[in-house]
Order: C-alpha cells, then sequence, then structure tokens
C-alpha cells in the first residue's frame, strides 16, 4: 500500500518534468499530504469501519435522501446510476455509503488511479469509458468487466461527465461538462446482455468554491490540483441526494442515438436539482392571486335534482351512472350543483375562484353534459359544450385567447368543451370520465358535422413551476398546430423557459414524479386528448382562476385513431360518422 498515494496522483496530473523542489510545497498547498495522512487513518481502521464511510465520519459530512426516493433503486438485480459530479472523491463516497446500506454489489466506473487504493479499489472498475486512456487494451478489458458486472446483476454508478462540475461561460453556472456519448454506447452494449437492466438518474446538490472555480479560468489541470483542498473543506457538511425513477434502458435507447440518449438522461438528472430553484409549493413565475376565498354552498336537494333529471332521456349508462345533456334553464337544482361541485373539485387541485361557486355568464347559454349515480342521487362529474355557431362572442375560450371569425371558418363546425371535472370521490376510478366521453359521443354521432373539438385544458398551479414549464416545452414541441396557432393570440402569456426531451407522455410523466414532491404526471385530460391526436394553439395564465395555465386544444376527430372513435361513439356510429366526412 502506498502511503502517500494522492501525492503520487498530483504528481501525475502535474506537466512532464514538473521541478520535484516545488511538488513538496505543491502538495502542501492543495492538500495533498492531509488527505494521504487522512487515507493512511481510514486504511489502519477498515476492520471498524469502510473507508467511504470513515471519510465522511472524519469529515463530519452528513447528507439526506427522501425514503420513497431511495426506495426506488432497486434492491437487486441489475441497475446503473447516472449521476451529476459536483464536489469530486465526497460524490463517490456519499453514494457509497448509501447504496452499500442495502446492496453490497455497487461499483463505480472510476479514474484508474484510484482504483489502486486499499479499502477502496474493491469498489471500482477502473475503466475511462470517456476515450482518454493511453491504454486501449486494458480500456477494453475493464469495459469487459463492466458488463459481466451487470450481467451477473449488479448495481454500476456511473459520473457521466468524466469531470467534477464547473463554472461553464455558455450557461453563467456551475454545472456538469457535456456528459460522454460513450456512456451511452456502454449502456446499449450492456442492454443486449442484461434482461431488464434499469437505469436511474440521481442529483448531488453543491458546488466547490469559488476559487475552484477561478483556478479553472487560468488552467484546468489547476483545478485539478485543488480537488483534495476541497474535499477537506467541506467539513461539516450538510448534502442533499435526489433519486429519480427508475427506466428500462432499452426504452431510452430505442429511437434515439448516443448523443439523444445521453442527453435525454442528463436532462432528466438535472431536473432532480430543480428543486432547489423551484422550491415545494412555489408559485415562481405564476404566484398564486391571493384572494379571500368564500364558503362553498351546500348540496342540492337530492329530490328536487332526481325530478329534474325525469324529464331528461339518457345519453350513455355504465352500471349506477347515466350521463345526460341539457340546458341550465333545464336543470336549475343540478346546475346549481355542478356550479358547487365545480369549485369544490377545482380547490382541491389548487385551481377555483374563490367564489362560493364556480357559475359564470356563458353557463345559461351552453348545454351541460353531466353524468348521475342513480343509486346515491348525485352528480359525479361534468361538462359544458356550445357549437362555434355562437361566434366569437359567445364562446368562453374568446376570454383567454384572441381570436376572431377567420380562426373559426378554419376550425370548421366544432364543439368548446370546457369546465370540466370529476367529483373527488370518483377520481379513481375511470368510469366516470369514460361515460361523459360516451356522451360527447353520442353528441357527435346525432351531429356529424361537428368534426372538431376545442377547448382549455388547464394545468393546476398545484404543479411545481418546472413541471408546468416542461409540460409546455413538451406539448410546444410533440404537439403544436403551427399552422393554425398563427391565428391566435393568449391574452395572458405562459412562455417555458425550460426544455422538454422526453419522447412521449409516459417519459413526460416520469419526468414530472421526479419534480413534485408527490407522485404526478400529467393531468388525466390532457392524456385523453393526446391520446385523440390533440394538438395545442398556445398557453394562458388565467388570472381569474387562481392562475392555472391553460393550453388551447385541438382535436380533429377524423384523425383520431379509430378504435377510439369505437370506443366513444360505438363501432356503427363511428363508421357513420366517418363516412358523412369521406363524402363531405
Amino acid at each position: 500500500m502506498r502511503l502517500d498515494p494522492f501525492s503520487h496522483m498530483l504528481q501525475n496530473a502535474l506537466p512532464a518534468g514538473f521541478p520535484e523542489i516545488a511538488l513538496a510545497s505543491l502538495a502542501n498547498l492543495t492538500g495533498a499530504r492531509k488527505a494521504d495522512a487522512l487515507y493512511s487513518s481510514l486504511a489502519q481502521r477498515q476492520a471498524e469501519t469502510s473507508i467511504p464511510n470513515g471519510l465522511l465520519s472524519h469529515l463530519g459530512v452528513t447528507y439526506g435522501v427522501a425514503e420513497p426516493e431511495l426506495a426506488q433503486v432497486p434492491k437487486t438485480g441489475a441497475a446503473v446510476i447516472l449521476v451529476n459530479h459536483p464536489h469530486g472523491i465526497l460524490d463517490a463516497a456519499l453514494l457509497a455509503s448509501l447504496l452499500l446500506e442495502f446492496r453490497s454489489d455497487v461499483r463505480f466506473l472510476a479514474n484508474p488511479l484510484l482504483s489502486g487504493l486499499e479499502g477502496v479499489g474493491n469498489l471500482m472498475i477502473p475503466i475511462d469509458p470517456f476515450g482518454k486512456s493511453s491504454d486501449r487494451h486494458a480500456n477494453s478489458a475493464c469495459l469487459r468487466m463492466a458488463l459481466a458486472f451487470l450481467q451477473a446483476g449488479g448495481l454500476l454508478v456511473i459520473f457521466p461527465a468524466g469531470e467534477v462540475s464547473h463554472f461553464d461561460w455558455k450557461t453563467r453556472a456551475v454545472c456538469d461538462p457535456p456528459w460522454q456519448p460513450s456512456v451511452a454506447r456502454l449502456l446499449r452494449l450492456a442492454a443486449r446482455k442484461t434482461k431488464d437492466l434499469q437505469v436511474l438518474p440521481a442529483f448531488v446538490f453543491g458546488r466547490n468554491s469559488a476559487s475552484f472555480q477561478c483556478a479553472g479560468f487560468i488552467h484546468p489541470r489547476l483545478r485539478t490540483v485543488l480537488l483534495l483542498r476541497e474535499l477537506l473543506a467541506k467539513r461539516g457538511g450538510q448534502l442533499k441526494v435526489r433519486i429519480g425513477r427508475k427506466t428500462p434502458v432499452a426504452g431510452v435507447l430505442a429511437e434515439r442515438t448516443d448523443v439523444q440518449a445521453i442527453e435525454y438522461l442528463r436532462w432528466r438528472c438535472d431536473l432532480l436539482g430543480k428543486m432547489a430553484a423551484f422550491k415545494p409549493k412555489t408559485r415562481w413565475p405564476l404566484p398564486r392571486r391571493k384572494v379571500q376565498q368564500q364558503e362553498t354552498t351546500g348540496p342540492q336537494p337530492v329530490a328536487r335534482m332526481a325530478a329534474e333529471i325525469d324529464s331528461l332521456h339518457f345519453l350513455a349508462e355504465a352500471g349506477d351512472l347515466r350521463a345526460y345533456v341539457a340546458g341550465s334553464g333545464q336543470i336549475p337544482s343540478v346546475m346549481a350543483e355542478i356550479a358547487r361541485l365545480r369549485e369544490v373539485t377545482f380547490r382541491a387541485a389548487g385551481e377555483g375562484t374563490g367564489q362560493s361557486e364556480d357559475r359564470d355568464e356563458f353557463d345559461a347559454h351552453y348545454q351541460h353534459l353531466f353524468v348521475w349515480n342513480q343509486l346515491k342521487g348525485e352528480v359525479v362529474g361534468a361538462y359544458r359544450v356550445r357549437s362555434t355557431e355562437a361566434g366569437v362572442p359567445g364562446l368562453y375560450t374568446a376570454t383567454l385567447f384572441r381570436y376572431g371569425e377567420t380562426f373559426l371558418e378554419r376550425l370548421g363546425p366544432a364543439l368548446e368543451l370546457g369546465r370540466s371535472f370529476i367529483r373527488q370521490e370518483y377520481q379513481r376510478d375511470f368510469a366516470p370520465l369514460l361515460l361523459l366521453w360516451k356522451g360527447i359521443g353520442k353528441l357527435v354521432s346525432r351531429n356529424p358535422q361537428y368534426r372538431t373539438l376545442f377547448g382549455p385544458v388547464s394545468i393546476s398551479s398545484d404543479y411545481q413551476s418546472a413541471s408546468r414549464q416542461i409540460m409546455a416545452g413538451f406539448l410546444k414541441r410533440i404537439a403544436w398546430f403551427d399552422d393554425l396557432a398563427l391565428l391566435v393570440a393568449s391574452r395572458q402569456p405562459f412562455v417555458p423557459r425550460l426544455q422538454s426531451l422526453a419522447f412521449d407522455v409516459d417519459e413526460l410523466s416520469a419526468a414530472i414524479s421526479d419534480i413534485e414532491a408527490k407522485p404526478a404526471g400529467i393531468p388525466v385530460l390532457l392524456r385523453q386528448y393526446l391520446k385523440l391526436g390533440g394538438k395545442l394553439l398556445g398557453f394562458n395564465v388565467d388570472a381569474q382562476f387562481s392562475n392555472v395555465v391553460d393550453g388551447l386544444i385541438v382535436v380533429d376527430l377524423v384523425k383520431a385513431e379509430k378504435k377510439l372513435l369505437e370506443r366513444y361513439l360505438g363501432k356503427a356510429e363511428a363508421e357513420a360518422f366517418l363516412r358523412f366526412h369521406r363524402e363531405h
């Protein structure tokens, strides 16, 4: 065992021919001498504690990670954790201490210089996956070792940047340098040999000192020689770690190049760090409108509502649930109950008007599609609907977005949908929403000229600001109606500042769940519209509705998947609807 491993590493990091007389002074200045003494002490105490735990204990460094996030790390089976590298050796020590608590088969891809350290080398696979090694034969052997380790079901930790985070002039921030695509190639090779290989992003919060960053402006090598001093300066520190959701490697790589795959995984890692900038329950840049919320009205008498409903013909039914449609004048008590439940339900989701009930001047002129539970005698959910024949002034969406008759002409005969809700007690059951959509299907099959549905779909302010931004960014990249959007202007625009690299809704939902304090994907209704091929035209902040972000979405039913049309309209009705539009 070398007694001066860090001084030796320092010597290797310096240019050839560096004066010996200056090396001793530099070893003191950079902390290499102290690191050598510390390592020697820890190595002698290996019987008592592991070197990673001993290092953290000696420095008095503590760390925190949420139990639900830690539970996401597989206790058995092949997995790869990709993590940023803000500090240096401390990051590996922290993760080793954390992961070795519940599984022993943990290894780190590491610089070969570290792999020779007694008590540490057994945790490392000394490989340079970034193409910097001069010994290609040795590197290939170590690559095979890493693949064999994963094939045997191990947990491999990789720092894909290959070096410590530092100040970047482009982003004006301290961050990892670009992650290396060769890591994606390694994952691709591993996925071919390893069944059900999982990959997890992780994020360690923190950064090295300003002097460390400034040293890099002079020369990157100067920054490297200061790493040991930075390690010793972390005494008494408290670190926070976040762990994201596991994802099958095959899914990440399927439709991406190596560059795209590593950029996506870097994006997932960086999103975990947004919790620092976007604190829990933050509303930035959309502060919640401070209003004195009124007490909501009480429920309507069941007998009175039932009497109004008895005069109606139902559109569709499922078990005890029936879907009806009527104007507000036909169902005054049911309408009052819908207005009450809208406010109660929207408030629970971080939305709502703050009034005693959610009712406006548009209710009187719209048809109201609602689901009624016959057994319990209660309203379960509702939509309001109006055709574009009402013209711009008669449509609710015109209060959120500016558009004219030219837009409506381009849209063609259409139905505006809005103010949808499902009562809280029924939100775990998909049947009420399905029945509402079957009700919409009945309206469309009876009036086949309406091939287009449009309306606002809300992103609640209960989401973190980062989540709202990546949702909007995803929709603008994946589901944007460029041509028609030119005819629409948001009255209070919402402009996403964060990019989204998700390929599909499931990847987006996983990223959002990483950001949120509790599991949460994209809004159910938004997911429903996207399944039908919905396209977005703009985003607006509704200051009168708790600053929710409304996306104006358009669905062309003729272009929707036929199976979905048959599900909502019925098989014969869907065929008749499509035939109508083929003939017209």
